[in-house]
């Protein structure tokens, strides 16, 4: 999306840059031939343009060149037509409106009348090592090309993003075509940022208030179980009044904007423990999750009850959350890795908590990631393993959704 924008915007600006270097405006619209004028102008090396062109067509990294160009033709424009640096940092940040205005109305080409000042890159020095740290980082949080999740099915109606993919197991098994309908339709607003709405109770065919008290709960619960990977999902509240009910949404992530960049960088994040996970041991690639847990994120202690820290946005971004955030980044890195596993809702010593299940051999275990979190890493008691039914505590909310719980002993 970055480099889309900034291309775009560019390929618009052509003309005008084309025009102002004295060729004929109606070259700068026909494809090709516009790209190489524009390499003209700005007497780009014919043998450095040669290996980039190589280096997008056979290197890996090949996103790098591009991201990297992207950064630096802004100074290259700007010196080129007579502008400053602040309008070269401003058309790095905001391109699709200083390319165009560049090309069409500010600036005059310059080259062919000031020699002297040639050479930005080798007169700011400075200003060149930033933009290349500015390229690298772009890069391997944006827009470093990363392999798919194999499981993805954008037809699919339980399709959110690219970081997971529901099979929507408790919407598909254990609910009714009313609670389906409550499901859908507090799946649709989280997705569409409706942070209010409201509906009347003939509309869920409720009878009465507490009827549909309890078709909201089990609604949310299903969808907090079926998708983690609905990164601004965090709680709902709501009231009655006058055979109405008023549900409010709360957000982990505030805007749309923020969670597909949250999305692109949690992506990369995914990848990088992909490569690294890939040659282990099925058990080995749960304690690994486990350890990366324990190694990057910690409970949040003073916000605890807050929105945010619901979320698997909270652990990838911003290194703490609670349990919900633990147990849903869990799920989401479990199924990138090859580990078959289920969010849990439910309690914990009678406090409200989530966890997963985990499958190993066809039995089913708990695993617990906020004790990774919550425990000092390195130390001899940091890793629990997989824990068997035997293990007291865990109170599932609705047990009939989930497989049974093996009572074999503990697995390190």
């Amino acid at each position: 999306m970055l480099i889309g924008i900034s291309l775009i915007s560019l390929l618009i600006a052509l003309p005008g840059f084309i025009n102002k270097a004295g060729y004929s405006i109606w070259k700068g619209f026909i494809p090709f031939y516009n790209i190489y004028l524009f390499f003209r102008i700005i007497e780009f090396p014919p043998v450095i343009l040669m290996l980039c062109g190589l280096g997008m067509i056979i290197l890996p990294d090949r996103a790098f060149i591009i991201t990297l160009l992207c950064c630096l033709f802004p100074f290259f424009i700007c010196e080129i037509f007579n502008q400053k640096k602040w309008i070269g940092f401003l058309t790095l940040l905001l391109p699709f409106i200083m390319y165009p205005l560049i090309g069409y109305i500010i600036g005059f080409y310059s080259y062919d009348t000031y020699e002297d000042d040639r050479n930005f890159f080798e007169k700011n020095k400075v200003i060149t090592v930033l933009l290349v740290v500015i390229s690298f980082y772009i890069y391997y949080n944006f827009t470093m090309i990363v392999g798919e999740n194999k499981y993805i099915d954008k037809d699919s109606i339980h399709y959110v993003n690219d970081l997971y993919m529901s099979n929507g197991y408790v919407y598909n098994n254990h609910l009714n075509k009313n609670e389906q309908t409550m499901y859908m339709y507090l799946f649709k607003n989280t997705k569409e940022y409706k942070e209010t709405f409201t509906f009347k109770l003939n509309e869920f065919s409720c009878l009465t208030n507490e009827e549909c008290n309890n078709l909201l709960i089990k609604g949310y619960e299903a969808v907090l179980v079926d998708h983690p990977e609905l990164i601004n999902y965090a709680g709902l509240k709501w009231s009655y009044r006058n055979s109405e009910f008023k549900v409010d949404l709360d957000f982990s992530v505030g805007n749309e904007l923020k969670a597909y960049f949250g999305e692109t960088k949690i992506k990369r994040i995914i990848n990088k423990i992909k490569r690294e996970t890939k040659d282990m041991e099925y058990l080995e690639k749960v304690k690994y999750v486990y350890d990366w847990i324990g190694k990057n994120s910690t409970y949040d202690q003073v916000f605890t009850y807050a929105s945010k820290n619901q979320s698997i946005y909270n652990v990838f971004m911003n290194k703490n959350a609670v349990c919900a955030g633990f147990a849903k980044a869990s799920q989401v890195i479990f199924q990138n890795i090859g580990v078959n596993s289920m969010t849990v809702s439910g309690q914990y010593d009678g406090v409200g908590h989530m966890w997963n299940l985990v499958e190993y051999k066809g039995k089913w275990y708990y695993y617990d990631s906020t004790v990774a979190a919550c425990r000092k890493y390195g130390s001899a008691s940091f890793y629990d393993g997989l824990k068997s039914r035997m293990f007291k505590g865990y109170t599932m909310d609705y047990e009939e959704w989930y497989p049974e719980v093996s009572n074999d002993i503990n697995l390190g």
